[in-house]
């Protein structure tokens, strides 16, 4: 009577497991280098620059804004809007999966013996879509009596630039 107990494991959950974090890892890696020099407050010293200058010279640079609101008082607000949408994944991957199997065997003759050995298959997959948007929202206030910026304010996960 031939008796085959084998004992097998597949690694190919944990290895398509490190494999998926190693490339989220990777994918962070690479926008934290494109915009490492990128700051809110790289921002913020760009806003301040804009203190005191008039209405005129901030169309000029910026263009026209999105929105204009004239408070009470007769101060103009103008707004302008910043989005982008960026999009990762999508491609094709080829990864091993190991396979181990490890077993003992008794032949008909009654002798007894142990087996292992590896097997590895490439299999290929597309890697998930990921889609980021990107906002900044950038309000001046423009003081009736002077003419000039008064105040600005900004909100938004994309309001960044390099620093001075």
């Amino acid at each position: 009577m031939h008796r085959l107990n084998t004992a097998s494991r597949t690694m190919a959950h944990t290895k398509r497991r490190y494999a998926g974090t190693l490339l989220r890892l990777a994918c962070g890696l690479a926008s934290l280098l494109v915009s490492a020099c990128a700051t809110v407050e790289g921002y913020r010293q760009i806003m301040r620059s804009w203190d005191g200058s008039t209405e005129e010279r901030l169309v000029d640079s910026w263009g026209p804004p999105a929105r204009v609101y004239t408070k009470p008082n007769g101060d103009r607000i103008l707004t302008y809007f910043e989005s982008r949408t960026v999009t990762t994944g999508g491609y094709q991957v080829t990864e091993p999966v190991t396979t181990e199997t490890r077993g003992t065997f008794d032949s008909r003759s009654g002798d007894r013996g142990s087996y292992s050995g590896t097997t590895t298959t490439y299999v290929t997959r597309t890697t998930p879509v990921y889609t980021d948007t990107y906002t900044c929202s950038t309000s001046f206030t423009v003081s009736k009596k002077t003419g000039r910026i008064s105040h600005w304010r900004f909100k938004g996960n994309d309001c960044r630039a390099e620093e001075d």
